[in-house]
């Protein structure tokens, strides 16, 4: 007893050694459990993948071969050593023959994949959102998708290149028949995100479920939403070229918010929230849409019917059969596209009836069901959503760390729609902004102008616009999680 006496008195008298020592153990163990639980989990995908390379293949079928494509400088140079450690071993196991294309320098990846000469059954693009964007630009070039088509019968491609993609002559034919994927080893990966949302928060996992998609070849159907510009000025062309996007559309004060994380870096892990307190200050002459104000028109959802047959690709006759070799020794699954009910015999007054709906908010978004979580409606649609008119900066900051923490945005009122025609109403408001002047009578003299105001489509910016969305149910197949978990 009076030894026990002792050492507590010894650490209380070295209280700071103490308490770091507490620290240090404390940590110690979490790393050693998460370290075993990781080796776990790895050896149970392994014995997954290592059961698909032991299985007997056809005498007239040769091994899938794959080609990687790796920007060891993603997520802070270890994207290499995560890709050999999580990535690597399953494709082994697995029986695919492995052709490793290192990236050394930015727009190297480009090159790689352009002068590609063997034949490949599919092209990995191991980094984040960079990487695939170089990577997957060749794809979208006539010459090398007329010659390599035949021998690719997988592309992995971003959300960036959908838009590429549906531009071209034949893209929605292609975009149809070749499955799209992505395999997350950068620090931001906006396509893993949404297809692996359950795994999202354990990174090895992450990897270990992309990997295994590949693997197995699961692939899930996903709606493209079509962005046209509405010309507004019937002088001037300004229609553009439109854009294809998975995710939707966001225009508002928490856009503005969203897309100033970048500028207060020197905050760390926490720039997101200071984000949120400083753009919370601003007011709409800094750039900030507090108030968002459109004309909205709007067409309710349709199941299908003889209005909407010719442009629904989901809703004509198909059979997309599995064509792994292995699926020659078990049942083949149908594709995700089987239709027999001929949708033009079915009528439906309400398809096409526009409605219409003014709207006046501070965060206005419409998005696809890609990304939203507890759909009930089985007809394809899109999610129109927006909040109140005004937020205090209380309640702003308070919204704004809600959604940082991973929970739903909390907006007032949502209609579902498969067209959306929206209309911005420009603000009359002009701000005094110095502006130089040459000559001296009007030195510091203060003119008003108008401050840009911007939207976000797929995380991309562009100018506010009347825009036309539609939405394209099913239109491609992309390589999501296995449906059962592997433990």
């Amino acid at each position: 007893m009076a030894r026990l006496v002792k050492v507590f008195k010894t650490l209380r008298n070295n209280w700071k050694k103490t308490v770091f020592g507490t620290i240090a153990l404390t940590y110690g163990v979490q790393y050693g459990l998460h370290s075993y639980e990781c080796r776990q989990m790895m050896r149970a995908y392994c014995e997954a993948a290592r059961e698909i390379g032991e299985t007997a293949m056809p005498a007239d079928t040769r091994p899938r071969h794959v080609t990687v494509v790796l920007n060891p400088a993603a997520n802070k140079r270890k994207a290499k050593k995560e890709f050999d450690e999580y990535c690597a071993p399953l494709l082994h196991l697995a029986g695919l023959s492995v052709n490793l294309l290192v990236t050394v320098k930015e727009g190297q990846a480009r090159t790689l994949v352009e002068k590609l000469e063997e034949a490949t059954d599919a092209i990995i693009v191991a980094g984040g959102d960079g990487t695939l964007s170089e990577a997957s630009f060749i794809f979208l070039s006539s010459s090398f998708l007329s010659s390599s088509l035949q021998n690719l019968t997988v592309h992995f491609l971003p959300f960036k290149a959908v838009t590429g993609l549906f531009r071209r002559p034949d893209g929605f034919d292609t975009a149809r028949k070749i499955p799209f994927g992505v395999l997350p080893l950068g620090k931001t990966n906006s396509v893993a995100k949404h297809l692996f949302s359950e795994s999202a928060d354990d990174h090895i996992r992450h990897l270990a479920e992309a990997t295994m998609a590949v693997i197995f070849e699961v692939t899930r159907p996903l709606d493209v939403i079509k962005f046209q510009v509405i010309p507004t000025n019937k002088s001037v062309n300004d229609e553009g070229k439109p854009v294809y996007g998975l995710v939707g559309l966001e225009w508002g004060a928490f856009r503005d918010a969203n897309a100033r994380k970048d500028k207060y870096w020197y905050f760390g892990g926490l720039k997101s929230y200071a984000s949120y307190i400083f753009t919370g200050l601003k007011d709409e002459s800094k750039g900030v849409t507090w108030k968002a104000q459109a004309n909205v028109e709007y067409t309710k959802p349709c199941e299908g019917c003889s209005k909407c047959y010719g442009e629904r690709f989901d809703l004509h006759p198909e059979k997309a059969l599995s064509k792994s070799w292995w699926s020659s020794f078990g049942k083949r699954q149908p594709g995700p596209t089987t239709k027999n009910f001929d949708y033009r015999q079915k009528l439906n007054e309400e398809c096409n009836q526009v409605n219409l709906m003014p709207v006046k908010t501070t965060d206005f978004s419409l998005l696809s069901t890609n990304v939203l979580n507890n759909v009930d409606s089985k007809v394809p649609h899109l999610k129109l959503s927006y909040g109140p008119e005004e937020f205090s900066y209380e309640d702003f900051i308070k919204e704004g760390f809600r959604r940082e923490n991973g929970e739903s945005p909390l907006r007032t009122a949502s209609i579902l729609a498969k067209e959306v025609k929206l209309y911005p109403i420009e603000s009359s408001a002009q701000f005094n902004l110095p502006e130089s002047i040459d000559n001296n009578e009007g030195e510091g003299k203060e003119v008003k102008k108008e401050v840009e105001r911007w939207i976000s489509i797929d995380n991309e910016d562009y100018e506010v616009k009347a825009v036309h969305a539609l939405l394209l149910p099913n239109l491609i197949k992309v390589f999501g999680p296995l449906k059962g978990q592997i433990n």
